[in-house]
């Protein structure tokens, strides 16, 4: 209604009919306020949108690193796992790693084998 005062339209002769022109200008400067309102808001959201976007395109980078290195790390494991898969086929059929294994690990020899150890660390004790 303070707009109705505030915009006036002088007539030919000089007098206001302020509320004629009112009645006129009502509709287009109610559309006036709701374009300018919608303007606002619009301009609001695409703030906060680039300000969001910055830090999510850092954590998408971030993200993407992330992903990178956890591809390398699981290519890696990857070719590990065939490793020992073949490892273990070798000692569960090939008697040849079989007996290697049981000789590295367990210190086995065959009844004609002798075992000599040199080094400090040989586990021997050497005091008598």
């Amino acid at each position: 209604m303070f707009l109705g005062y505030i915009v006036a339209h002088v007539g030919p002769n000089g007098i206001m009919s302020s509320e004629k022109s009112w009645l006129k200008l009502k509709p287009i400067l109610e559309k006036a306020v709701k374009v300018l309102q919608i303007t606002m808001f619009s301009l609001v959201i695409a703030a906060a949108g680039i300000l969001m976007g910055e830090q999510s395109l850092n954590q998408k980078q971030k993200l993407e690193e992330k992903k990178s290195a956890l591809q390398r790390d699981n290519l890696n494991l990857g070719a590990e796992i065939k490793a020992l898969e073949r490892r273990v086929t070798l000692l569960r059929s090939d008697p040849k790693t079989i007996e290697k294994a049981a000789k590295r690990k367990l210190g086995m020899t065959r009844p004609d084998e002798t075992i000599y150890i040199f080094g400090k660390n040989s586990g021997i004790n050497e005091h008598p």
